[in-house]
Formats: structure tokens, sequence, C-alpha cells
């Protein structure tokens, strides 16, 4: 959604954790067909991405572990409600 929304310039940077959903083939391959450039925290470091660390909790615990999605769509449906509307 942020790709489509925001359409970054290529070489932009994305950073993020090195969780599961970060490093995944597919995500990971969408990122570098738009041009970005990845960066992913080292191992056991999580006070180098605070910010992004607490933005991530915050999601989970206000949003994710409180619903039980039956499909992709639907998970998609509530996190756009929770990141642009809540």
């Amino acid at each position: 959604m942020a790709l489509r929304e925001r359409q970054p310039p290529a070489g932009f940077i994305h950073h993020s954790d090195r969780g599961v959903e970060s490093a995944s083939a597919a995500y990971v391959q969408r990122l570098l067909d738009s041009g970005a450039q990845i960066s992913m925290s080292a191992r056991a470091t999580p006070l180098d991405n605070a910010q992004a660390e607490s933005f991530f909790k915050t999601v989970k615990v206000e949003e994710v572990y409180l619903h039980t999605y039956q499909t992709f769509e639907e998970a998609e449906l509530h996190l756009a409600h929770f990141l642009e509307e809540v």
C-alpha cells in the first residue's frame, strides 16, 4: 500500500527488523522490483531501530493480536483502516 500510495523514487531505503514478514522472499522481491535499497537491523540489536520497533509493536498489540483474519484481503482491510483511520 505504501508503494502504491506514496510512489517513492527508485533508490529509496526500506529499513526493517529481521522478522519473518520483512525477510520473506515475496516481500523482498517486491521491494527490489520497486527499486528499494533494503536495510535490516543487525541481529540482536533492536535499539538501532527503536522507532520502527515501537511502531510495529503498537500495530501488533492494538490491531493484529486482537483479530483472527480469515483471508489476506481481510487482514489488509483491517490494517489499512488501523493505519489510516485510527
